[in-house]
């Protein structure tokens, strides 16, 4: 069982980034928003904004 846990770890990390979500979900288009949103009002440190999150927004492909 434990072999099988850390596969699906492995897995598991090549479709999340730091934010522990999954990439373009709705959930992570949320977090890394209002991080932006937090690090343009200048409420928190700065945070890599990920290049995908920049991408997805430039390209307007936003999930709603």
């Amino acid at each position: 069982m434990s072999r099988l846990r850390t596969r699906l770890e492995k897995l598991e990390a090549r479709f999340v980034d730091h934010s522990r979500l999954i990439q373009h979900s709705p959930a992570w288009f949320d977090y890394w928003g209002e991080k932006l949103d937090q690090l343009d009002r200048g409420e928190d440190d700065p945070e890599l904004i990920p290049l995908e999150y920049v991408d997805a927004l430039l390209s307007g492909i936003e999930e709603q």
